[in-house]
């Protein structure tokens, strides 16, 4: 990679995110200088419901939340984001107004690119526009998981799903212990579940002598015993 690439904080964190792989580092750096880098604190709103935010945000500090609220102010939450990740591309090309809240978890910086930057930077190198398809049809294809999950699985398996999830991401030991990347309140809500019934489920999978829970720490006892539950 390229010098320019290494002496730029914000490229080199662009470099490294699942979209710019393989791109050319002249393309990496151009983004670089139009992007905007700012600091959030913990609860700050990053764009609220209804606001026209037509931009690209990488996390790269902090947790980002994204949630929608009911008409009575009841909030679901659709999305967890950490350092790394990606969000914003419900709005990125289409003239809407958001219908989710972004919202700071923990204090951190946000990388934005503009739609008018990354439509450049798609012209100028094909390879960014494949990486962007595969990237937008990943989340096609997490959104139709999600409405599978809430629709047709049961607080269970729902449950089970997440977790094993984690652990591919996480780690690859038979014996696995994960980290939930928010409060279990939040984890609920993610899964369309009342706080209730996730930590009374989580009971009984330690019952099962499945998992073993301490805080935001589960342990997985038994990967393909969990794993059957899951399917």
């Amino acid at each position: 990679m390229d010098n320019l690439v290494h002496n730029s904080p914000v490229a080199s964190s662009l470099a490294n995110c699942h979209l710019f792989i393989k791109v050319e580092w002249q393309t990496i750096h151009l983004l670089a200088e139009e992007a905007k880098l700012s600091i959030f604190e913990r609860g700050q709103m990053v764009y609220p419901c209804g606001s026209f935010k037509p931009g690209y945000f990488l996390v790269n500090s902090g947790q980002v939340k994204l949630s929608i609220l009911s008409a009575n102010g009841a909030e679901r939450v659709i999305d967890v984001f950490c350092p790394g990740e990606t969000f914003g591309e419900s709005t990125l090309f289409s003239d809407r107004c958001s219908k989710l809240n972004a919202e700071m978890l923990m204090s951190g910086e946000l990388i934005e690119i503009s739609r008018d930057s990354l439509n450049r930077a798609i012209v100028q190198c094909p390879r960014l526009a494949t990486n962007l398809l595969s990237h937008l049809s990943s989340k096609l294809c997490g959104l139709v998981d999600q409405v599978e999950n809430c629709c047709l699985r049961s607080a269970r398996q729902r449950i089970v799903d997440y977790l094993t999830k984690l652990a591919k991401e996480q780690s690859r030991h038979a014996e696995q212990t994960i980290r939930l990347p928010a409060s279990k309140g939040l984890i609920a809500s993610l899964l369309d579940l009342s706080p209730e019934t996730f930590s009374r489920e989580l009971k009984r999978l330690s019952g099962m002598r499945l998992i073993e829970v301490d805080g935001k720490m589960i342990k997985i006892l038994d990967l393909q015993a969990i794993q059957r539950i899951a399917i």
